[in-house]
């Protein structure tokens, strides 16, 4: 099918996607480019619908590569959009001529806590850069930790600048919402988890801690860091030593430095058994 008109039904819902609020509402995000569209294909996630820019030289070629020939077939629904159209729709700049429709993944508190085990989980509150957020996706999912807990007043893990920069983490990685701060201690502690967060004045650096299994890993948001409460909650308060004039580094960063300790110190483990 193709859509030339900005009052299409279709046209205004997809753009409407670009809006949390309507994310929520509807259970739908939006994926930009082939790479991270066959990437949620192969990570069992078949989008509903795929929208294809008239600029487009070869179509067929492109749903090839996209993953989306011979896996999905007839589910998905392919249409094709008016460039200045698409363009109004696509995030970036860089000549992607096809994004996805797909059904969010929701997690509740019993089939969490069956994926997660005894592995590490991470906790964000109320993160908002979506580079941080995307960054601290992909590297919890490199260095093993088995899911993500994000408190009320983290950015919306769905938005595409977040979907681009978790590079398919959020399909793979179970992401639950959580409603407040003091609901998030309570189901870290219903799931054995010792709570381990950041601060710069912590009581300790974060390489002699025991990070090697069933931590939770609080990361604050940019620039209030972690909230009183979690604070008073923690089991550990961890530090990242630094020399020089650097009060703190950048959230992903310190989120990544931490995530790999405690990889390095898992691995260790299993090595000893």
């Amino acid at each position: 099918m193709v859509i030339t008109s900005g009052d299409n039904g279709k046209y205004k819902g997809w753009q409407k996607l670009l809006q949390r609020k309507y994310r929520d509402r509807e259970g739908l995000f939006i994926v930009e480019g082939q790479v991270l569209i066959k990437d949620a294909i192969d990570s069992n996630a078949h989008p509903i619908e795929v929208v294809i820019s008239s600029k487009e030289e070869n179509p067929e070629e492109l749903l090839k590569t996209s993953g989306i020939k011979g896996k999905v077939g007839e589910k998905t629904k392919i249409y094709i959009l008016a460039a200045e159209l698409f363009q109004k729709i696509s995030q970036t700049e860089n000549g992607r001529n096809i994004f996805g429709i797909f059904e969010k993944r929701n997690w509740d508190e019993e089939s969490f806590e069956k994926k997660v085990g005894t592995s590490n989980i991470l906790i964000l509150e109320g993160l908002q850069d979506p580079g941080n957020i995307g960054t601290i996706i992909r590297t919890a999912e490199a260095a093993g930790f088995g899911g993500i807990l994000a408190v009320k007043g983290t950015a919306d893990i769905y938005s595409p600048k977040i979907v681009r920069s978790a590079a398919g983490g959020i399909l793979r990685v179970p992401i639950m919402y959580m409603p407040s701060v003091e609901e998030t201690i309570a189901f870290a502690r219903k799931l054995n988890k010792k709570l381990c967060v950041t601060a710069v004045d912590g009581r300790k650096s974060f390489w002699e801690a025991d990070l090697s299994g069933n931590i939770a890993l609080v990361i604050g948001n940019e620039g209030n860091g972690v909230s009183e409460e979690m604070l008073r909650a923690a089991d550990e308060v961890l530090t990242i030593p630094m020399e020089g004039k650097i009060e703190s580094l950048n959230a992903g960063i310190s989120a990544g430095v931490i995530m790999y300790e405690a990889f390095r110190q898992r691995q260790n483990q299993f090595r000893k058994m």
